[in-house]
C-alpha cells in the first residue's frame, strides 16, 4: 500500500457538488507548481456532469441524473459515472452510454444493493465495490464479473457497507467501510492484510448504532 497514490474523489451528502475529480487525473497532477498548466475540475450534480476550468467556467457539460458516489476522467474522454445508485455507467462526449452495470443482489441475499465506488482498471477491466452484497467485483467489458472479492463487514448495511474504494498498483484493495469506521486494505483474494480503525466517536447518524467513528473517503499519498 505504502508508497503508492491513487486518484480519489471526495463525496459530499449535502453539499453543492455530489462528486467530483481534478483533471488531469495522473498522480502526479497532485504535485503540480502553481505554475503548472491550468487545471479542469469534473462534477456531477442537480441532473448535470460538467468539467469546470480554473475560471469558473463550464467547458462540457451533459444531463446526468442522480446523484454519483464517484466519478473518473477516462484517457478516451469517456466518463464513468452514474445515473443510479446501483449502476455505473461510461458516457462518451455526447451524453450516450456506451457501457452500463446494473448491480443486483447476489446469490443468497436479498436485500438492496447500492454502488459507491468504480474504478476502470489499466487492463479495461472495471472494479465496482457493492454494498448490500459486500463484495468487489471486476467486471469486463462484455458484463461479465471476472474477479469477486468477498469483504470483511462487522456492521452490515445496504447504504454504508462501503465507500471509496481503490485498488492499488500492488493488486491490493483499499477500502473505506463507513458502517465499520475502518479502512482496511484486502490482498487479491480477500484477505484483510492491513487496518485502521477510527477513534472518534460516531454521534452524527442517531439512527446507526454507535461506532467507533465513520468513514467515507481515504485516499494513499505518495
Amino acid at each position: 500500500m505504502r508508497g503508492e497514490c491513487c486518484a480519489m474523489t471526495k463525496m459530499n451528502r449535502r453539499g453543492v457538488v455530489a462528486a467530483l475529480v481534478t483533471l488531469p487525473f495522473a498522480p502526479a497532477a497532485f504535485a503540480q507548481a502553481p505554475s503548472a498548466a491550468p487545471r479542469r475540475v469534473l462534477g456531477q450534480d442537480k441532473q448535470r456532469l460538467s468539467i469546470v476550468n480554473d475560471k469558473g467556467e463550464v467547458v462540457w457539460g451533459v444531463a446526468c441524473s442522480g446523484v454519483a458516489h464517484d466519478v473518473s476522467y477516462l484517457p478516451t474522454g469517456n466518463v464513468l459515472v452514474q445515473t443510479r445508485a446501483e449502476n455505473v455507467v461510461e458516457m462518451d462526449k455526447d451524453g450516450k452510454t456506451v457501457w452500463q452495470w446494473d448491480a443486483k443482489p447476489k446469490a443468497g441475499y436479498d436485500g438492496r444493493v447500492e454502488i459507491h465506488a468504480f474504478q476502470r482498471l489499466p487492463n479495461g477491466l472495471t472494479m465496482i465495490a457493492e454494498t448490500g452484497n459486500k463484495r468487489i467485483i471486476e467486471v469486463d467489458a462484455s458484463g461479465k464479473i471476472v474477479r469477486e472479492v468477498a469483504l470483511t463487514v462487522e456492521n452490515p448495511h445496504p447504504h454504508r457497507d462501503t465507500r471509496m474504494v481503490r485498488k492499488l498498483k500492488s493488486g491490493n484493495y483499499l477500502a473505506c467501510h463507513e458502517a465499520d469506521g475502518v479502512v482496511r486494505e484486502y490482498d487479491p483474494m480477500g484477505k484483510v492484510v492491513w487496518a485502521s480503525k477510527l477513534s472518534k466517536p460516531n454521534t452524527t447518524s442517531p439512527n446507526l448504532p454507535a461506532l467507533s467513528g465513520t468513514c467515507s473517503s481515504v485516499s494513499v499519498a505518495p
